[in-house]
């Protein structure tokens, strides 16, 4: 997918995030906010290719996630809690996140085994 249209996509999400009552969305909703997540993916990429699985940790709605996986990252989306308006966006549905809950401020459960094998960011 062209960079033109990655950004297209993620403006057109956190529209549909919007309307459907997000109140955390206003980093995205224009093409200079989401080409910071298109350099965001770009940066992680160049670090990262060939490395994977890693660990998107507080992964949000997940698009930086999808535009990993548009780069070929073996990325697994991670979050605390689901966002309400999740399910507005139907190009993140492919995206499994997975969900947990942090039990002490030291000690938290991974999102994938082995992780000093692993990347995280």
């Amino acid at each position: 997918m062209a960079e033109h249209a990655q950004l297209d996509a993620l403006v057109r999400m956190a529209a549909l995030a919007k309307a459907a009552g997000a109140k955390d969305m206003e980093h995205m909703d224009a093409r200079a906010g989401a080409f910071n997540s298109v350099r965001i993916a770009e940066l992680i990429t160049s670090h990262v290719s060939g490395r994977g699985p890693i660990l998107d940790w507080g992964c949000g709605y997940g698009q930086i996630s999808w535009l990993l996986r548009l780069r070929g990252v073996d990325v697994v989306p991670y979050e605390v809690a689901k966002r309400p308006t999740r399910d507005s966006i139907p190009m993140l549905n492919p995206i499994d996140i997975e969900y947990g809950i942090i039990r002490s401020r030291y000690r938290t459960r991974m999102a994938i085994s082995e992780p000093s094998s692993r990347l995280a960011f």
